[in-house]
C-alpha cells in the first residue's frame, strides 16, 4: 500500500503544481503586479469633446477629415454612429442619421468599424459589427453627405461569428474580421478566457462566403491594414502584442513579426502618409476587464501607443499618452489627422489632443 500513497502523493503534487502555475500565469496576464498609473503626460492640450456620452468605442478618420465612430455599444446605451469633421477648429460631434428598413434601431449595438471609398465615384461604404440580441452581424451602409445619413442596405451574417471584435475593408463587399473569443455560450466563455485558452481567429470574407486565415490567437481585437495594402496587422490582446502580416495574392495572411508592448491592446488605426500604427491600449488589464463588467462604472487607465513600421516590420513604439482614468478612462482607439489626435474610450468621453511631440 506504500507504493499507492506515494503515487497519491506525486499526483497531488502535480496537480497543485499545475494550478499554481496557472493562477501565476493569470495574474500576469491580468496585470495585477503592476502599480496603479499615477504618472499624467499627453503630446499637447487635449480637450474632451461633448456628444459622445455614450462611448466612442472605434472611429475611422477619412483623408477629407471626415471622421465615423462608433457609440454605445453597451445594452444600457443607445447604439449611434457619430460624424465629426477633423478639419473644424473646433469639431462638433453630431449623429449620423440612420435609413433603410432591415435595421432595428433599438438594438442596434455597434462595434468595430471601417469605411472603404470608390476612387472612381467618391461613393464611401460602410461597414460596423453588430451584436444583436440573436447573433451578429457586420452592417453595410452607403454615406450620403449632403443629408448625413447613412442608409442601410445589408446585413451580413456567418455561422463561424460569434464574438467578432474588429474588422478592415478590402474592397466594397469584402473584409478582414478578428474573432476575439471561440465559445458563444456566455459560461464558456468566461471559462475560455480563465483558462487562457488561444482559440482566436483572423477570418476573411471576399463578399461570399467566411473564411479563417490565422487561428491560435489569443484575444485578437483590433486589425488595419497598411497603405499599400501588403500587410495586415492584428493586435493580440491576451499575448500583450502587436503581429505583422503579410497578404498573399488568395487573401491568405503569413505573420512575419510579432513586437511585444506590455500592455492590453485595443484597436489599430494606420496613419495613411506615414504608415504609423496608433493603438489605443489600458495598460492593467483587470481594470479594463471590471470597467467593461460594469459597462463603464468604473476609472481604468488611458493609454495611447505609435508605432512605426517599414516593409511589414516595426522599427520604434512611442508612448504618446498615459492617464490613470481621471481625465479619461477606458482608451481603445486613437487616430491621427493634421496634427492633431482623437482618442475614442470604451463608455466614456472623446477626447481631441493637438499633437506637439511624440518622442
Amino acid at each position: 500500500m506504500q507504493w499507492m500513497t506515494m503515487l497519491r502523493t506525486i499526483i497531488t503534487i502535480g496537480v497543485l503544481s499545475v494550478i499554481a502555475n496557472h493562477a501565476v500565469r493569470y495574474y500576469f496576464f491580468m496585470h495585477y503586479e503592476k502599480y496603479d498609473v499615477i504618472a499624467r503626460h499627453a503630446p499637447g492640450p487635449c480637450v474632451p469633446l461633448d456628444g459622445a456620452d455614450d462611448g466612442s468605442e472605434d472611429l475611422t478618420i477619412l483623408s477629407s477629415g471626415l471622421t465615423f465612430i462608433s457609440s454605445g455599444i453597451y445594452p444600457n446605451k443607445r447604439g449611434r454612429i457619430l460624424l465629426l469633421d477633423m478639419n473644424e477648429p473646433s469639431p462638433t460631434v453630431t449623429e449620423a442619421q440612420i435609413t433603410g428598413d432591415h435595421l432595428d434601431l433599438a438594438t442596434f449595438s455597434p462595434h468595430g468599424i471601417d469605411t472603404w471609398t470608390n476612387l472612381d465615384t467618391g461613393e464611401i461604404t460602410l461597414m460596423v459589427i453588430n451584436h444583436t440580441p440573436d447573433h451578429e452581424r457586420v452592417e453595410v451602409f452607403r454615406y450620403r453627405k449632403e443629408s448625413k445619413t447613412l442608409v442601410h442596405f445589408k446585413s451580413i451574417t456567418s455561422q463561424l461569428w460569434g464574438n467578432i471584435n474588429d474588422l478592415v475593408m478590402t474592397g466594397e463587399n469584402s473584409f478582414y474580421v478578428t474573432k476575439i473569443l471561440h465559445s458563444f455560450r456566455p459560461w464558456l466563455r468566461l471559462l475560455e478566457h480563465k483558462l487562457m485558452l488561444a482559440l482566436g481567429e483572423v477570418m476573411f470574407y471576399d463578399g461570399v462566403s467566411v473564411r479563417s486565415v490565422a487561428g491560435g490567437l489569443h484575444l485578437p481585437n483590433g486589425i488595419n491594414m497598411s497603405p499599400d495594402g501588403r500587410f495586415l496587422y492584428v493586435s493580440e490582446g491576451g499575448r500583450y502584442q502587436v503581429k505583422s502580416c503579410e497578404i498573399l495574392e488568395d487573401n491568405e495572411i503569413k505573420c512575419i513579426e510579432d513586437i511585444f508592448l506590455d500592455t492590453s491592446l485595443d484597436n489599430i488605426e494606420v496613419d495613411k502618409l506615414t504608415g504609423d500604427l496608433w493603438i489605443g491600449c489600458h495598460p492593467r488589464y483587470h481594470q479594463i476587464v471590471k470597467h467593461d463588467a460594469k459597462y463603464g462604472g468604473t476609472i481604468t487607465p488611458s493609454q495611447v501607443l505609435k508605432l512605426a513600421t517599414s516593409g511589414g516590420h516595426f522599427t520604434d513604439v512611442v508612448e504618446v499618452y498615459l492617464d490613470p482614468g481621471t481625465k479619461m478612462a477606458g482608451s481603445t482607439v486613437a487616430s491621427i489627422y493634421n496634427e492633431r489626435m482623437l482618442v475614442g474610450t470604451l463608455a466614456s468621453q472623446l477626447t481631441l489632443c493637438d499633437v506637439i511631440y511624440t518622442d
